[in-house]
């Protein structure tokens, strides 16, 4: 399970966005928060293929790539 402590912003990651349920995408992190939504912790990323820009809780994290 992947720690806001491993993240900051420019950090390479694999998430799965529609709440997990999609396949993972490569993306950068643009910021990471303490409470993205209801409490808990996620980040706001851009998608590397498409430019898209998301938010994601934590848990959508699937792993770090570059710190």
């Amino acid at each position: 399970m992947v720690k806001l402590e491993q993240l900051r912003s420019g950090s390479k990651v694999l998430v799965r966005g529609g709440f997990g349920t999609t396949s993972a995408k490569r993306a950068t992190v643009d910021n990471v928060e303490e409470d993205i939504k209801n409490s808990s912790p996620g980040i706001n990323y851009t998608v590397d293929a498409s430019g898209e820009q998301h938010w994601a809780y934590l848990e959508q994290v699937q792993r770090v790539l570059t710190y």
